[in-house]
């Protein structure tokens, strides 16, 4: 998938317990606790786009073991979502050198919809996890405001 062009202005967000820095839409509501941050779109037929940054700790030490983790869980995603189909899958490293794999898809129950799951390895001791859901119906504008945010995260010192 192609660097997405972001239309929708955004502002900056530091969260220092978290180590993390991000773009965030202006206007998005901005919810979380000790391991996560959940920004929320507008509301618009009832449903809201979401994106959620989840912290946590790998199950094993090495790069290997995230190399391992992350081809399974897009398999295990492929194999488990109703009505699934694959857009993208994308492996890049952001600007804090940071790793990163990012699927995007679609998947039918319980609601047509469209997602990015994305993984990030920190170290051997943290790793972090973003999921972000819409419609389908607003697909083609949001998953590029999810890259967008995706690709702003910068992890700090913690």
């Amino acid at each position: 998938m192609p660097i997405p062009v972001n239309p929708v202005p955004m502002a900056s967000l530091a969260r220092m317990d978290l180590g993390i820095s991000m773009l965030v839409p202006l206007g998005w509501g901005i919810d979380g606790d000790e391991s996560r941050i959940r920004l929320l779109g507008p509301l618009e037929d009832g449903r809201r786009p979401t994106f959620t940054l989840l912290q946590g700790e790998p199950e094993a030490d090495g790069e290997p073991w995230f190399t391992e983790f992350r081809e399974l869980a897009v398999a295990r995603i492929a194999a488990t979502a109703k009505g699934f189909v694959k857009l993208s899958v994308e492996d890049f490293v952001l600007s804090s050198f940071v790793d990163v794999t990012a699927l995007h898809y679609r998947r039918d129950e319980p609601d047509p919809v469209s997602q990015l799951q994305a993984y990030l390895w920190a170290s051997s001791s943290r790793m972090l996890v973003a999921d972000a859901a819409t419609a389908r119906a607003h697909e083609a504008r949001d998953l590029p405001i999810f890259d967008a945010i995706l690709r702003s995260i910068r992890l700090l010192p913690i």
